[in-house]
């Protein structure tokens, strides 16, 4: 009788056990996977956020003449835009490069256009701040994810 009753003892520890054990194996795949998601999500908007850069780099690289490059204050809810006028083909239009929302604009139109939220394409989730020092526009932007990002343009021509 006392044997059976240590065996009966003995195997709900050890099932309890094994029961404990696959909660905690469960907890930390659940975890694991929490943060592979989280980690993707922002190695994805990092990725974006490269592209998105290297598309603004090369828009003022290739219209870096003077009086090309200029920025507008109070363009879209008191945000300052980045305005890039186009020459050749393009002239007297602009594209104007600003942030609302946490949300990056690209808006392609006329020159001395005003914002329109409607005409303008989403670049990426980011808020952005420009700024003038001279012959260099800095841009400060801050991600969804908290990460800040300075990026200073040094113009081979005269700001606006």
């Amino acid at each position: 009788m006392i044997k059976v009753k240590r065996l009966s003892i003995e195997s709900f520890l050890v099932v309890l056990l094994m029961i404990i054990l696959a909660i905690a194996m469960s907890v930390i795949i659940l975890k694991g996977s929490q943060n592979f998601e989280l980690m993707l999500k922002e190695k994805n908007q990092t990725e974006d956020f490269r592209i998105a850069i290297s598309y603004l780099n090369m828009m003022i690289k290739k219209n870096d003449s003077a009086g090309s490059i200029s920025l507008v204050e109070n363009f879209a809810q008191g945000r300052t835009a980045l305005k890039i006028k186009h020459k050749g083909d393009e002239t007297g239009l602009a594209t104007y490069i600003y942030s609302v929302d946490q949300q990056l604009y690209e808006q392609y139109g006329e020159d001395n256009d005003i914002a329109d939220l409607d005409l303008a394409t989403e670049i990426i989730t980011a808020s952005v701040d420009f700024q003038q020092d001279g012959q260099m526009i800095k841009a400060n932007y801050l991600t969804d994810f908290g990460q800040n990002y300075q990026q200073i343009i040094t113009l081979k021509s005269k700001v606006d």
